[in-house]
């Protein structure tokens, strides 16, 4: 299964992004059957990340300009509950590419803060603690785990040319 964000009509009006879900349907009779399901309404969600035991999805949400780190729980059906804020933004803040570590205790996000600021952070999934790894001029995008969760890789232009970089 997997999870993820479209933009889809909202009150006959608007347009939103909302998250979806997609699962493998019995294959055995029509080759590749799936189930599309909706799993928020309006929300403007984004950028969804599940921990590996499929029990929580860590997402964007743009609330009046400002994008925040949300987290929600999964039942066993799929359904999502207890949407809450894990890390809220500043107004204008804006969150970005949340990866969830291997082991589902934390999450890496780029983050773009007032003065122009693009960093990125690591949020405790438990306690919703902050470590900021950089707040530099360089502009710091889509961190991503190593399979291991020792390793933090993110590209960053602070030679002058986007490459790829560890931590």
């Amino acid at each position: 299964e997997m999870v993820f964000a479209s933009v889809v009509p909202f009150a006959r009006v608007y347009r939103r992004s909302d998250l979806f879900s997609l699962s493998r349907g019995d294959t055995s009779q029509s080759g590749s059957e799936s189930e599309r399901r909706r799993l928020t309404i309006g929300l403007r969600a984004t950028a969804p990340s599940l921990l590996p035991n499929g029990q929580r999805v860590v997402f964007t949400r743009n609330d009046r300009g400002t994008t925040s780190l949300m987290t929600a729980e999964r039942s066993a059906e799929g359904e999502l509950s207890a949407v809450r804020t894990l890390v809220a933004s500043d107004p204008w803040d804006q969150v970005f590419t949340p990866s969830v570590s291997p082991d589902g205790s934390r999450v890496a996000y780029s983050v773009w803060t007032a003065g122009g600021f693009r960093d990125i952070r690591i949020a405790d999934l438990q306690t919703g603690q902050i470590t900021e790894l950089m707040h530099d001029r360089a502009l710091d995008t889509n961190p991503c785990w190593s399979k291991s969760g020792e390793r933090l890789y993110f590209s960053s232009d602070r030679t002058g040319i986007f490459t790829i970089y560890q931590i």
